[in-house]
């Protein structure tokens, strides 16, 4: 049984103690330098509690029946979830484990202990020791796995949102609350959503501090900035979202929010694209059900912000689709594509009614600048080969190609993700032929409903074979690929409008000249001459 400081726990540590009886862990962690806590408490004992805390007071706040009952201690931000009191029920929540990466509880707590043994079993937890700390014993467990990269984040109460939208100003950040701001920075319904300038992402995060928060944040920024991205693309279109960071407007509560007009358009995107049948928006579409119960009455709201603007807005879906069509606001295709697997409306209005025309085997390697900079456009062409597509084409991206395609592919999202290095914007194309297209195993189909080529997923191992030439610090996400034939030649026609059908004549003839040849041993990757 150890006394001493857990190993990897530093001043750094971020620990959230739920549902304290009485300050012992909070004094017994504060004389070990440990300073980083917050600690969630019943209500009722919430005043008392505070009254002895002295200048940490503030590190205490209320966890109440309804946060317990809901598993709400997954709503945060520390790297060690203290569970005290009655908070073993937590547990049973895998999105507590996935937050935290180790978990403390009593040894003599029977019910903490048996769900995390189950979760041992499940190989979601793995115990790491015991030690005596503020009169008890406790047993300590490793989460493991990797965090990924979210867009919700959380901003600790000790600072709160009035500050926090002040410190937004005083750094002169670009962003706004999407929506729900009536109320906001007093009480806010639910998660708080919010868009943020590609260029400000950086500052935003450093103004939401070190410390471990318990109000969710759902942050997006207008590229994809930092991982904050929407489902594989940004939120909105990264055009319309610079747009309406533009035009944001600065209540009398200090909160920015969107401009009348891009209140109602976005909100109308989100129940669209984003919600779909949860909006609980009528459609006529087969076998498609719009919610009973949803979260809020979109239509009525919808209606109100026409009203506000001079705008008759359609109740149902389709026709809502073709008013965000006329206004601008409908998302590219390939964004669509990206959401249609987790939203049925997108899939059946736009996918189900219209087949594929294209021929699988096609497909865009889109290379960005960072790969170009970095001298390993030839290391990738070579592994695409090796696994078994043959380069037709490298065509570079002209400016202006470069600006169209980055606009209207992927949602504008173009960012750093989960790397270390940023890859730049698209730069290049390898438009590649396969002729002999596989099927998409089932764990990929999945996550790439529209695939139609198993071979694509190796872009992965492509990716991974380039890094591993680059050092840690420099490695980055430097290539995107089409998901079918369809999204490969609709790439093309993004980036050339004016070149598509010549180049497309040109690389079929190729193809077949290429088949003619690899039939009689011959053949090698040529360039468009583009």
């Amino acid at each position: 049984m150890s006394h001493a400081l857990p190993e990897g726990w530093n001043a750094a540590t971020r620990i959230l103690v739920c549902d304290a009886r009485d300050l012992a862990v909070l004094e017994e962690l504060g004389a070990r330098g440990l300073e980083n806590v917050l600690v969630l408490t019943a209500p009722e004992r919430l005043e008392a509690l505070r009254s002895q805390a002295g200048p940490r007071a503030r590190k205490i706040h209320a966890w109440t029946e309804a946060d317990r009952e809901r598993g709400r201690a997954h709503r945060h931000s520390a790297d060690v979830l203290w569970l005290d009191g009655d908070s073993a029920g937590v547990l049973w929540s895998r999105s507590s484990l996935r937050a935290a990466r180790q978990i403390v509880v009593r040894r003599s707590d029977g019910r903490a202990r048996l769900a995390l043994v189950a979760r041992r079993a499940l190989g979601l937890a793995a115990g790491r020791g015991s030690f005596d700390w503020a009169g008890a014993s406790w047993s300590r467990f490793e989460v493991p796995g990797e965090r990924k990269v979210r867009a919700r984040r959380y901003l600790s109460p000790e600072i709160g949102l009035a500050d926090f939208f002040a410190e937004l100003e005083r750094r002169r950040v670009r962003y706004l609350v999407l929506r729900w701001w009536e109320t906001l920075p007093e009480t806010a319904q639910g998660d708080v959503d919010l868009l943020v300038h590609d260029e400000d992402a950086a500052a935003f995060l450093e103004a939401l501090g070190p410390n471990v928060g318990t109000i969710p944040l759902d942050i997006y920024a207008s590229h994809g900035a930092l991982g904050l991205g929407y489902r594989g693309a940004t939120y909105y279109p990264a055009g319309l979202a610079l747009s309406m960071l533009e035009r944001s407007v600065l209540t009398e509560r200090g909160v920015r929010r969107p401009a009348p007009r891009d209140a109602l358009f976005s909100l109308a995107f989100h129940a669209l694209y984003h919600k779909g049948p949860a909006s609980g928006l009528p459609t006529a579409l087969a076998g498609v059900e719009p919610s009973s119960a949803p979260k809020h009455d979109f239509a009525g709201i919808l209606a109100a912000l026409g009203r506000e603007v001079g705008l008759q807005v359609p109740t149902s879906m389709e026709d809502l689709d073709q008013f965000l069509e006329q206004h601008g606001w409908r998302p590219p295709r390939d964004m669509l594509r990206k959401w249609a697997n987790r939203n049925p409306w997108i899939r059946a209005r736009h996918f189900s009614a219209s087949p594929r025309k294209e021929k699988p085997g096609w497909c865009v390697f889109v290379v960005r600048k960072g790969a170009l900079e970095a001298g390993l456009a030839d290391a990738i062409e070579h592994e695409i080969t090796q696994r078994g597509f043959r380069v037709l084409a490298r065509e570079e991206l002209d400016p202006a190609a470069a600006g169209r395609f980055a606009e209207h592919a992927r949602g504008g999202n173009w960012g750093q993700g989960e790397f270390a290095a940023h890859g730049g914007a698209p730069a290049l194309f390898l438009i590649a032929f396969d002729p002999n297209p596989l099927p998409t195993r089932r764990r990929f189909a999945r996550r790439y409903p529209d695939m139609d080529n198993g071979r694509i997923v190796e872009k992965r191992a492509i990716r991974d074979a380039v890094n591993g030439r680059l050092p840690a610090e420099r490695r980055a996400n430097f290539l995107h690929t089409s998901d079918n034939s369809d999204e490969a030649w609709e790439y093309v026609r993004i980036a050339w409008p004016e070149r598509v059908s010549n180049l497309r004549r040109e690389l079929e003839a190729r193809a077949r000249s290429r088949a003619g040849g690899a039939a009689a041993g011959q053949g090698s990757a040529t360039s468009a001459g583009g």
